[in-house]
């Protein structure tokens, strides 16, 4: 629910699809033996860019095999990333039923929501894909539990104020 609500607003669909996908499904990276292993490292290296995340690495991977266009050059680019293919295709398809749920949920027309193969999603849902720190906030916020909850409270010039109680200011 909140892993595809939370993106929606924040403009972070893309990739918050691709990582909800991977939720429910092993880790698409093979672990090899000797130089395989090295060069599947590295590969994982390249598509983090820096983020330091293994869910902005799986979302990256992604769309590099989204890229690679037809199966063959998807295969020999899960070889070159160390990626299972028949992992990143069953990725796929959760994803693009993922997409289709947010599709519904917006409203947006029919023939954008009903593509054989993944909804065409407007842009601006993916406005802010790019950003790392705005990905990463909007995962943390959506993956974990309620730690806050908003209180109303009247103080003596009879106004109203807000305030956040958590778990250690509740007791």
């Amino acid at each position: 629910g909140k892993l595809l609500l939370f993106p929606t607003v924040f403009g972070v669909v893309d990739p918050a699809l691709s990582i909800a996908a991977s939720l429910g499904a092993k880790s698409p990276f093979v672990v090899g033996h000797g130089k395989s292993r090295w060069r599947s490292m590295a590969a994982r290296r390249r598509l983090d860019g820096g983020a330091s995340s293994d869910h902005l690495v799986l979302a990256a991977a992604y769309q590099g095999w989204r890229r690679a266009a037809s199966g063959w050059v998807q295969d020999k680019y899960c070889r070159e990333m160390g990626l299972c293919s028949r992992t990143m295709s069953t990725l796929h398809s959760t994803r693009s039923q993922f997409a289709r749920m947010v599709a519904g949920f917006l409203r947006l027309p029919a023939e954008q929501r009903s593509q054989a193969d993944s909804p065409l999603l407007p842009a601006w849902l993916s406005r802010n894909a790019d950003n790392p720190a705005v990905v990463k906030a909007v995962l943390a916020s959506a993956l974990s539990p309620n730690i806050a909850m908003p209180s109303l409270h009247a103080d003596s010039s009879k106004s109203r104020r807000a305030t956040l109680l958590t778990s250690a200011r509740q007791a």
